[in-house]
């Protein structure tokens, strides 16, 4: 599902396992991907020029895979956030700019371009500063509009790993 908010172009898929949630303002760049084995996340600060369009220098990737891993890729761009309702962590983790992970109950990963990340938005701000968070419990538009909302470009996404369901007849 697709739809514009103000400036802002907000873009949400969901498979058994994944959802994900994009933003894409002004001088941003926000790909989603859904496949038979992954859902892929880009997110960047936009190159596009007159000259036509040119493929960032900076971005944040993530493969969302069927059997609930989390690859991610970083270049030349911030971590991503892991955050979860004790805290938050960054991702890859030590600098690396190559991760894999499986989300804990409750955790989610945050990937911004490096304009948002850079200018650190005060509820992204008071959400990583405080030991106990929200931001792991906010509709994933609503946070991301209201992260977006003073900087006005440049692109992010939510990425939740949605609760297991019990196979069809299965007992507890």
């Amino acid at each position: 599902m697709s739809r514009v908010v103000g400036s802002a172009l907000l873009n949400q898929k969901a498979d058994e396992r994944w959802s994900v949630t994009c933003i894409e303002y002004p001088k941003g760049l926000a790909l989603l991907q859904p496949g038979p084995t992954m859902t892929r996340v880009i997110v960047a600060d936009s190159t596009n020029t007159f000259a036509g369009p040119a493929s960032p220098d900076a971005y944040s990737a993530a493969a969302c895979t069927r059997d609930g891993e989390l690859a991610l890729v970083v270049h030349h761009s911030p971590p991503a956030l892991v955050v979860g309702s004790t805290g938050c962590r960054t991702l890859p983790a030590d600098g690396a700019s190559r991760d894999c992970v499986r989300l804990a109950p409750g955790e989610r990963l945050l990937l911004l371009s490096c304009a948002a990340f850079e200018s650190m938005p005060k509820v992204l701000a008071n959400g990583i500063a405080n030991v106990r968070t929200d931001l792991a419990d906010r509709d994933p538009e609503d946070l991301l509009l209201e992260i977006f909302r003073e900087l006005g470009h440049g692109a992010g996404a939510v990425i939740d790993r949605l609760p297991q369901l019990a196979p069809e007849g299965a007992t507890s």
